[in-house]
C-alpha cells in the first residue's frame, strides 16, 4: 500500500477517535516512516528539531494511534495495523491535508512523490505545533504585508519591506503561537511572489532560558550561512542577513529585559540592544522577528514604516476564546460567554485558568461564575497571583520546582528535588490539581510550565527569597535549590542567569557597600549553623552558589557540619574555607587534569577514561560524572586510552615511550609494555582483545596480550607521523594514518597468536597534509578520515576510490559517524564541533564546542552523546540531536612550561598550562599580575632583550606583545593557524622568531612593521624550541625530526644539520647558544646532552644520563651549563670537560625550566607541579618557593561525607587540607 492510503486511514482513526485531523508535523512523521527514515532524518528533511519529532510528538502520535485502533502501535508495526484496518474514508480525501504540508518531500521504497514547491531551509527548534490555529486573520495579514509589501498590492507598492518587526502583547495572548503561524505561511507561501521576496532561510529560536548573545550567534549564523561560517559575531550575522533571505523569528525577548528599567536590556545582556540596532539601522533584505511583553526602547526609537522597524501590538482574540469555550464545554448563552471573554480581555492563558475554576466551583455553568462578579481581570498577572494564593503549599513547592527545572520533569526527579520528602501519591495529587487548572503543561509524565507561567513564578521566587535573606527568614531559600548541579549545562546556566544573578542582583542593592553584605552574609551562615532544620536544607549550598555569583571572598568562612547540596563550585574555586565534616550532595568541584589528549568510552557505556598532558589515566562514571579511579600512569604526557573490547582493561600510551594496561576491577596497572623509542601515538586492540597494535612515531608494533611480548613490528615507511590507528567493527582489519595517506592492514591467524602474518592490502592516496584521524563505517565498507588540508574525505576501503570529499577551513583533527550512519562528525583547530551530510557532502551543523583545539572526539556506544577532550582542560557532552552541552568535566593543572626573566632581573614571568602568564617580584615573592585572556596552555613566553615588553605565543597563529608597564597589549596575526609553539626574541628587540603547529616552519616577524620578512622551511615534525645567536646572525631551532637546525637569519639559508647519525635524537627539548656565540648546546629525550661546535657543526660531547634532560642554560661567564631532568634534579656541568660538578634534587616533578639569576649565583626552575623554586646555585639550598593559589588553596576538607576518596585526594591535590 502506497503512503496516500496509510495517510487516509491513519488520519481517518485519529478523527474518529478523537475528532481532530493529523497535524503537520504528524503527517511528517508518518510520510517519513513509511519511508523507512529515521527520526534524525524525518526532523532534518521537514524542518523540525529531533528532540520536538522524537521525544515528544512522535511518541504522543503511536499512543494515539494505539487507542484508536485498540492494539500497541509503533514506529516499527504501525504500517501493518493501518493496512489492517477497514478505511471508511476514501484515500483521495488525504489530498487536502497532504496540500496543507506542500513543503514535504516524500520519498517510498516504491514511488517518489514530489510535492515540494519551493526550497527553503527551515530550523523550527523548540517551536510548538500550530496546525490547531485560531482566528488572526487580520493581524496574519497585516504582519505578512509588512514583511512581503507584493502581498499588499499597489497601495503597498511604496512602503518598505520590514526588517526588524515585534509583535508585542501580555502574557499567554498568543504571540508566540502567531509569529510561528506566520513563518510558516510565510515559508509556503513564498512561491505566489516574485523570487527576490522568497526567504532561503527559515529559523525560530526561544529566548526563555537567556541565552548571552554569543550563544545565540553561534547558532544563527552557522545556519544562515548554510554552515560556511562559523564566527559567532554580530557583523557576520549581518553579512548573512545581507546576503541571503533570511526570516529569523526570536521569541520571548522580555526574558531579557530589565524589571526595573522599562525598555532596557538587564545587566550582561545590553549587547541585544546593540544588535537589534545595527539590524534595523542597516540596509539589508532579511527580516528578525521578535516577541515580547515589552517594546525595548531601541525598537520605539528606530520604529518607523520608512526605516522598516514595526511593532504590532496583539490584542484577545475573540475567535480563540470563543473556542477554548466550546473546548471546555461551559453552559452559557452567546451573550454570556461573549461577557465572559471580554472580562478576561479574550486572553487565552486566562481563559483556560478561569474556565478550570467555573468547572471546579461552578459546574461549568457561566451564569454562575459572572453572578459572583468577585473579580475583575485587569492583566495576566493579577490572575496568576489569585490563582497562586489558592493553592496548597505542596502545590506551590511543586510551581517553583518546575520553574527551577526549566525544562520537561519526571515526577521522579521531583520527588527527588523536594524538601521535605513527599510521598508519590501525594506529589501525583498536587499534579493533577496543578494540571486541572492549567497553570502546567503534561507529556508522558513529565511536566513544565508555559514560559508566562514560568517566568511568573520565577520572578515571585526571586522577589520572596531576596526578602528572605534580608529579614534572616529562611523559607524558600532552605527548601529550593537555585541551582542544580546535575541537569543539562545550558539549563544549569539558565538557573545561574535567571535565578542566581537575579537574587544576586537585589540581594546586594539592599546595602550601602560590599563590607555590609559580607557583614550580613556571615548573619545567614551563623543562621544557619544555629537552627537544626536548616542545616540539613538547601540553604548553605546556596548561599555558596551566591556568593560565589557576588565575588564575595568566603576566606575565613565556617560552613563546617552542614549539609552543602548542589553547590556548583567548578568555575572560581573555593579557596581557605572550613568544610571540615560537611556532608557534600550533588557538589561539583574542579579536577586535577590538564589538557585532554584522549578519551574513551567503556563498550557498556558505563565509564569514561581520560588521558592528559599530567601523565594520568583517569576513570570517570558516566552517569554522575564523578571520578573513579586516577592513576598517575605515565612520567609525560598521556597520549592515548582504548578500553578492551571486554571493557576490562585500560591501555594507555605515552609520550614516555610506554604502553601501560590497567585492570578495571582492581585499579592496578597489570601490565607494562616497552620498546617504543618514540611517542606512542596511537593504539588498538584486536576484535578478540588478544593483541594490542602499538604506533609510535614512525612504527608499528603488534603486542601479546598475555604475555606482554612483541610480536612483530611493520614495516610502513612513514616518513612524518604515525597519527591514529581505527580497528574495523567487525574484522580483524585496521586503518593506519600516516604522513598523508591511510594504509589499510589485515591480522590473518594461523594456528595461534604468535604465528599471525599482516600486510598492507591497500592504501588510500588523496590527502594532501597529515591525515589525522580515521573511522570505520558501522558497516565495514567506507572509511571516513580527516586531515590538516582542512578536508574530510570518505572512502571505500573495497576499491580504495575516494568517494566524498568535504571542504572545511581549519586543521582537522578528529572524526567519527554518527548514530544515524549517515552523519560524520569533526573537530578543529578552534574548537569547532562541525556535523556533515554525507549524501549532501555539506556540513549540517556548527557549534563551537571548545575555544581551542579539541584533540579527542568519541560517541557513546548506547545513549545519543558524544564527548570531546580539548585544549582547555575540560570533557564535554553533546547531545547528537540537539549539539546541546549535556555535562561539562571541567581540569585545573598549572604546570610550568616557560620561564622568562626580565631584563632587570626583577620579574619572572611564568606560562602555564592553565592559559594564565603569571607575574612574579622576585624580590618581594609575590605575584603581581596574572595575564588570563588567553585560550590555551602558554607554551613560550619570552622578555624583550631591552624593554619591559612580553612576547606570547596565540591560539590562532598569533602572538602578542604585551607591554607590562601599560599593559598594552598588541597582537600580530598571520595567515597560518595552528598554536603558536616556540618563539624568541631577536637580541635587536626588532625581530622575533615563531613557529606553529600547523605547518612546523619557522617565520621571523618585523614587529614594528607587523610583517614576516622570511619563512625557514626544512622541519617535517614539531618544532619545540627556538634560540638566536647573542649577535642575531643565527638562528637555532629543534624539535621533533631529531634535528637541530642552524639558519642565517638574515638569507633564511640552513647552514646546519646538527645530528648524530649514530644515534639518533627523538626529540630535541631545548637548545641555548654560548654568550660568545661559538658553540650550541642541546639536550634531548635520548637522556643525553650535547655540545655542537657551530663553525664545523661537530658534536664536541654528549654528556649520557639515566632520564631525559628537559632543558639546558649557559652560566653568563660561559663556563658552566645547568640542565635539569624529567626526575626533577638539577645538575651543573663544565663547559670544557663535560664533567658534572655539583648537583641536587631539586623537584619531586619535572624541571620545564632552569634559569640562572643574580651573576650566576641563583638558579630559578620551574616544575609540571606549578612549583617555582629559587635555589642557592653554589650550595642547592631552597632559598624561596614560589606558587599560585590553586582553586581549593588551604579550605579545610577534614572529615567531609558524601564524595569518594578519589574526589577527596583530587581536592588534595587542589589545594585542600587536612587537620593533622
Amino acid at each position: 500500500m502506497t503512503f496516500e492510503p496509510l495517510l487516509a486511514i491513519a488520519d481517518d482513526v485519529i478523527f474518529q477517535r478523537f475528532g481532530r485531523h493529523l497535524t503537520d508535523v504528524e503527517t511528517a512523521i508518518l510520510v517519513g516512516a513509511i519511508a523507512d527514515q529515521t527520526y534524525e532524518q524525518i526532523a532534518d528533511r521537514f524542518g523540525y528539531s529531533v528532540s520536538y519529532v522524537k521525544r515528544d510528538v512522535g511518541p504522543k502520535l503511536w499512543r494515539l494511534l494505539s487507542e484508536a485502533l485498540g492494539e500497541t502501535i509503533s514506529k516499527t508495526n504501525f504500517r501493518a495495523a493501518l493496512e489492517r484496518y477497514p478505511s471508511r474514508k476514501p484515500a483521495e480525501a488525504i489530498a487536502d491535508q497532504v496540500s496543507k504540508n506542500a513543503e514535504l518531500e516524500v520519498e517510498t521504497p516504491s514511488t517518489h512523490s514530489q510535492v515540494s514547491v519551493v526550497q527553503v531551509q527551515t530550523d523550527w527548534g523548540e517551536a510548538a505545533d500550530v496546525s490547531v490555529f485560531y482566528g488572526r486573520t487580520e493581524e496574519l495579514k497585516t504582519l505578512a504585508q509588512w514583511i512581503i509589501p507584493e502581498l499588499g498590492g499597489a497601495q503597498m507598492a511604496q512602503v518598505s519591506p520590514c526588517r526588524l518587526l515585534v509583535i508585542l502583547g501580555m502574557g499567554g495572548i498568543g504571540k508566540s503561537a502567531l509569529a510561528i503561524k506566520l513563518a510558516q505561511q510565510l515559508a509556503k507561501n513564498a512561491a505566489r511572489v516574485q523570487a527576490a521576496s522568497t526567504f532561503q532561510f527559515v529559523i525560530w529560536r526561544s529566548l526563555r532560558n537567556a541565552p548571552p548573545l554569543e550563544t545565540l550567534l553561534a547558532d544563527l549564523v552557522p545556519f544562515l550561512s548554510d554552515q560556511k561560517e562559523t564566527v559567532a559575531e554580530m557583523g557576520r550575522l549581518l553579512q548573512q542577513l545581507r546576503d541571503r533571505r533570511c526570516l529569523v523569528i526570536l521569541d520571548n525577548l522580555e526574558t531579557l529585559l530589565d524589571t526595573e528599567q522599562p525598555g532596557q536590556f538587564r545587566s550582561g545582556y545590553e549587547n541585544y540592544g546593540d544588535l537589534l540596532r545595527l539590524i534595523g539601522e542597516t540596509n539589508h533584505q532579511s527580516c528578525v522577528i521578535l516577541t515580547s511583553r515589552e517594546k525595548p526602547a531601541v525598537i520605539a526609537d528606530l520604529e518607523g514604516e520608512i526605516f522598516g522597524v514595526r511593532s504590532l501590538r496583539l490584542q484577545g482574540s475573540p475567535e480563540i476564546a470563543q473556542a477554548l469555550l466550546q473546548a471546555r464545554k461551559l453552559q452559557g448563552d452567546d451573550a454570556q460567554k461573549q461577557i465572559l471573554c471580554d472580562r478576561y480581555g479574550n486572553s487565552p492563558l486566562a481563559l483556560k485558568i478561569i474556565a478550570t475554576t467555573i468547572i471546579d466551583l461552578f459546574g461549568g455553568d457561566i451564569a454562575a461564575f459572572l453572578a459572583e462578579d468577585t473579580l475583575i481581570f485587569n492583566g495576566i498577572r493579577r490572575l496568576l497571583d489569585s490563582q497562586f494564593e489558592r493553592l496548597t503549599a505542596l502545590e506551590q513547592t511543586v510551581m517553583y520546582w518546575l520553574a527551577i527545572n526549566r525544562e520537561w520533569i519526571s515526577i521522579a526527579e521531583l520527588q527527588t528535588d523536594i524538601l521535605p520528602p513527599v510521598s508519590k501519591a501525594r506529589l501525583l495529587e498536587a499534579l493533577e490539581g496543578l494540571s486541572r487548572r492549567s497553570l502546567i503543561e503534561q507529556q508522558v509524565n513529565q511536566y513544565t510550565q508555559q514560559p508566562v507561567v514560568m517566568e511568573y513564578v520565577t520572578e515571585r521566587l526571586t522577589t520572596k527569597i531576596v526578602d528572605e535573606l534580608k529579614n534572616l527568614n529562611l523559607l524558600l531559600f532552605a527548601d529550593h535549590a537555585l541551582i542544580k548541579t546535575t541537569v543539562k549545562d545550558y539549563i544549569r546556566d539558565s538557573q545561574a542567569q535567571l535565578l542566581v544573578n537575579a537574587i544576586a542582583d537585589q540581594f546586594c542593592k539592599q546595602f550601602s557597600s560590599k563590607k555590609a553584605t559580607v557583614d550580613h552574609i556571615s548573619k545567614i551562615l551563623n543562621l544557619l549553623r544555629r537552627v537544626p532544620v536548616l542545616q540539613s536544607s538547601y540553604a548553605a549550598g546556596n548561599l555558596l552558589n551566591l556568593c560565589q555569583q557576588t565575588q564575595i571572598d568566603l576566606t575565613g568562612f565556617d560552613f563546617s557540619h552542614l549539609t552543602i547540596r548542589h553547590a556548583y563550585l567548578r568555575e572560581t574555586g573555593l579557596r581557605r574555607v572550613n568544610l571540615s565534616h560537611a556532608d557534600l550532595i550533588a557538589t561539583v568541584f574542579i579536577q586535577p587534569f590538564g589538557n585532554v589528549l584522549s578519551i574513551d568510552f567503556s563498550p557498556n557505556g558505563e565509564w569514561l577514561a581520560t588521558g592528559d598532558v599530567c601523565g594520568q589515566v583517569r576513570l570517570w562514571q558516566v552517569s554522575d560524572g564523578q571520578p573513579y579511579y586516577t592513576w598517575k600512569g605515565h612520567r609525560l604526557w598521556t597520549k592515548v586510552v582504548r578500553f578492551s573490547p571486554d571493557g576490562k582493561c585500560i591501555a594507555s600510551g605515552s609520550y614516555d615511550f610506554s604502553i601501560k594496561l590497567w585492570d578495571i576491577e582492581t585499579g592496578q596497572c597489570i601490565k607494562e609494555l616497552s620498546g617504543h623509542q618514540t611517542v606512542v601515538t596511537a593504539l588498538a586492540w584486536s576484535l578478540d582483545g588478544q593483541v594490542l597494535i602499538s604506533a609510535g612515531w614512525c612504527t608499528v608494533k603488534l603486542w601479546e596480550v598475555a604475555t606482554g611480548q612483541c610480536m612483530a613490528e611493520l614495516e610502513t615507511n612513514a616518513q612524518a607521523m604515525i597519527t591514529h590507528i581505527a580497528h574495523h567493527p567487525t574484522q580483524d582489519m585496521f586503518a593506519l594514518c600516516l604522513d598523508n595517506q591511510v594504509q589499510l592492514w589485515t591480522l590473518n591467524i594461523h594456528k595461534g597468536l604468535m604465528h599471525k602474518q599482516q600486510q598492507c592490502i591497500r592504501t588510500l592516496v588523496g590527502h594532501t597534509a597529515l591525515v589525522f584521524s580515521a573511522a570505520w563505517h558501522p558497516d565495514g565498507t567506507r572509511l571516513a578520515t580527516v586531515s590538516h588540508d582542512q578536508t574530510v574525505k570518505v572512502w571505500d576501503t573495497q576499491t580504495g576510490k575516494c568517494l566524498l570529499t568535504m571542504q572545511g577551513s581549519l586543521s582537522l583533527w578528529t572524526v567519527l559517524w554518527m548514530p544515524d550512519q549517515r552523519t560524520l562528525a569533526s573537530t578543529s583547530s578552534d574548537g569547532l564541533l562541525q556535523l556533515w551530510d554525507t549524501e549532501t557532502g555539506k556540513c549540517v551543523r556548527v557549534t563551537r564546542a571548545h575555544n581551542v583545539t579539541i584533540w579527542a572526539l568519541v560517541a557513546h556506544p548506547t545513549r545519543p552523546f558524544v564527548a570531546t577532550g580539548s585544549e582547555e582542560q575540560s570533557v564535554k557532552f553533546w547531545s547528537t540531536e540537539t549539539l546541546d552541552c549535556l555535562r561539562t568535566l571541567q581540569g585545573y593543572d598549572n604546570g610550568v612550561l616557560s620561564l622568562a626573566l626580565s631584563p632587570d632581573g626583577q620579574t619572572l614571568a611564568v606560562g602555564t598550562q592553565d592559559q594564565a602568564v603569571y607575574f612574579w617580584g622576585l624580590n618581594t615573592s609575590t605575584c603581581t599580575k596574572v595575564l588570563r585572556d588567553r585560550t590555551n596552555c602558554t607554551w613560550r613566553v619570552d622578555w624583550h632583550p631591552q624593554k619591559q615588553k612580553l612576547a606570547i605565543g596565540g591560539v590562532d597563529g598569533s602572538f602578542h606583545i604585551w607591554d607590562v608597564e601599560t599593559n598594552g597589549c598588541l597582537k600580530i596575526k598571520h595567515e597560518t593557524l595552528g598554536v603558536v609553539h616556540a618563539l624568541a626574541w631577536c637580541p635587536d628587540g626588532i625581530h622575533l622568531a615563531i613557529t606553529t603547529t600547523s605547518d612546523y616552519a619557522l617565520r621571523i616577524w618585523n614587529v614594528i612593521t607587523q610583517e614576516c620578512i622570511h619563512v625557514l622551511k626544512g622541519s617535517l615534525s614539531l618544532v619545540n624550541c627556538l634560540a638566536w645567536s647573542p649577535d642575531g646572525r643565527f638562528l637555532a631551532a629543534g624539535g621533533y625530526d631529531c634535528i637541530v637546525w642552524v639558519w642565517d637569519a638574515q638569507t633564511g639559508r640552513c647552514l646546519h644539520k646538527l645530528h648524530d647519525p649514530m644515534h639518533q635524537i627523538p626529540w630535541v627539548t631545548w637548545i641555548t647558544w654560548s654568550p660568545d656565540g661559538q658553540k650550541l648546546a642541546s639536550a634531548s629525550r635520548d637522556q643525553t646532552m650535547r655540545l655542537w661546535d657551530i663553525a664545523t657543526g661537530e658534536c664536541l660531547w654528549t654528556i649520557q644520563e639515566q632520564t631525559w634532560f628537559w632543558t639546558v642554560e649557559w652560566s653568563h661567564d660561559g663556563q658552566k651549563l645547568v640542565s635539569a631532568n624529567q626526575d626533577g634534579k638539577i645538575q651543573i656541568w663544565d663547559v670544557l670537560t663535560g664533567k658534572c660538578l655539583s648537583g641536587f634534587q631539586a623537584q619531586a616533578a619535572g624541571i620545564r625550566r632552569v634559569l640562572w639569576a643574580k651573576q650566576d649565583s641563583v638558579l630559578i626552575s620551574g616544575g609540571t607541579d606549578g612549583v617555582i623554586e629559587l635555589w642557592d646555585a653554589q650550595t642547592g639550598e631552597c632559598l624561596q618557593r614560589l606558587q599560585a593559589d590553586r582553586p581549593y588553596e588551604g579550605t579545610n576538607i577534614t572529615g567531609v561525607t558524601g564524595i569518594t576518596e578519589a574526589q577527596k585526594t583530587s581536592l588534595i591535590m587542589l589545594g585542600a587540607v587536612l587537620d593533622q
